[in-house]
């Protein structure tokens, strides 16, 4: 136990030491650190607004290049954007500055950093104002993307002679599903039977002539099969698409078609001028109080931004002070718990705990007893005499010791 104590007293003087040297060489480090002047990241003359508006009066290619826009549209844009308070000037950057920022990030892939060169701004800045052009793009799409016409063809497309074979097949499958409807109709006609073999209406010639009083167009199929009617009633009658997913109405529809069918419709059905952009998370808010609350944040006192600043940097000292100290703690606390740990399974070598180990011994006289406590004045005769685990063996050299 003296031992482990030794030990323990031992190492907490040398950290104390290691603690002492080590803070003799922080602290001026840190205290330099305070006092160093800020170095400005962006010096450049050529600022952002002075950027965006040499190219928007340059070459029109240029703009192109950099914005991806004419300059008179890009204006025109910047205009009904701050008309419509959707982006509002403050007072490092205007709206024509935070269009060409968002213009040029998508243009280029353009990173935070790649921007903050570009720009001479602030990474945060250059967050905050590209966040707020992604904010307004919902409103855009609601108020320019118009959905097109599914059931018309635009005229350009439909007289472009590359389109031809697409509208000859579009025009042939008009023409199998009108055929298929008519010859439904006609079989739904009291008396009218169908041959499957065939492919053909079955009835009499005064039925023939109801039929052909109620649907026209049926006239050509009275002596003329039709053998597609099985695959277009498969096809028009129960399913949504063709392949795995076809089904007639008769068939029971798994859980997944039905979700298939419900995602399928959901894409298809233009016709009701679904707006794509309706889920797209659109701001509750009003454009003019997004507006506002953009500028009341965009707007911080200068004498502000320096004392957060100092703060921030102070409390980078501290936080790395603060994790310096828990691993001197935590490593501390390791290697008292390791001594602590051994001196458990120490066994006592204490000059008590041998007296009381020679007076147990019954094969020895009180001559011999007390011949042996002298032996114990050395430490290295303690630890062999209480490690010796045999007591015949313990005996022996005990005996040769007190002999010699």
């Amino acid at each position: 136990m003296d031992s482990a104590r030794e030990q323990l007293r031992i190492f907490l003087l040398e950290e104390e030491e290691e603690d002492d040297e080590l803070f003799f060489a922080l602290v001026p480090a840190a205290l330099a650190a305070l006092q160093a002047e800020k170095r400005p990241l962006h010096t450049s003359i050529l600022t952002g607004s002075i950027k965006v508006k040499e190219i928007l009066e340059g070459h029109e290619n240029w703009s192109k290049a950099e914005f991806r826009m004419e300059p008179e549209i890009f204006r025109a844009t910047a205009r009904y954007l701050s008309m419509k308070s959707l982006l509002c000037d403050t007072r490092g950057v205007d709206v024509e500055e935070q269009l060409g920022m968002f213009m040029y990030m998508i243009s280029h892939n353009a990173s935070n950093q790649d921007l903050q060169n570009a720009f001479q701004h602030s990474g945060e800045t250059i967050s905050r104002k590209i966040n707020e052009v992604f904010h307004i793009v919902p409103t855009l799409a609601e108020r320019f993307v118009k959905l097109p016409d599914s059931t018309h063809t635009h005229m350009k497309i439909a007289s472009d002679p590359r389109f031809w074979p697409y509208f000859q097949i579009q025009e042939k499958e008009k023409e199998l599903k009108g055929n298929y409807k008519v010859i439904k109709n006609a079989r739904k006609e009291s008396g009218v039977g169908w041959n499957d073999s065939l492919c053909m209406i079955v009835a009499e010639p005064a039925i023939w002539d109801r039929i052909l009083q109620a649907h026209p167009k049926v006239k050509k199929f009275r002596s003329k099969p039709f053998p597609l009617f099985n695959q277009l009633a498969l096809l028009y009658e129960g399913s949504v698409a063709p392949g795995d997913l076809c089904f007639t109405s008769t068939q029971e529809i798994s859980h997944s078609s039905d979700q298939n069918m419900g995602m399928t419709h959901e894409v298809l059905s233009l016709d009701g001028l679904t707006n794509p952009f309706s889920n797209m998370g659109a701001p509750e808010t009003s454009s003019t109080n997004m507006a506002k609350e953009a500028q009341e944040s965009s707007t911080p006192n200068k004498e502000k931004e320096v004392d957060v600043g100092k703060k921030r940097k102070h409390n980078q000292v501290a936080l790395v002070l603060e994790d310096y100290l828990e691993f001197k703690k935590e490593q501390a606390k390791r290697a008292v718990g390791k001594i602590v740990e051994a001196s458990r399974h120490e066994i006592d070598t204490s000059i008590s705990k041998c007296i009381a180990t020679i007076e147990s011994i019954q094969e020895l006289t009180d001559e011999e007893k007390a011949k042996a406590l002298g032996l114990f004045r050395c430490p290295l005769n303690r630890e062999i005499f209480m490690n010796t685990s045999i007591p015949s063996v313990r005996l022996i050299w005990l005996k040769s010791q007190i002999a010699g």
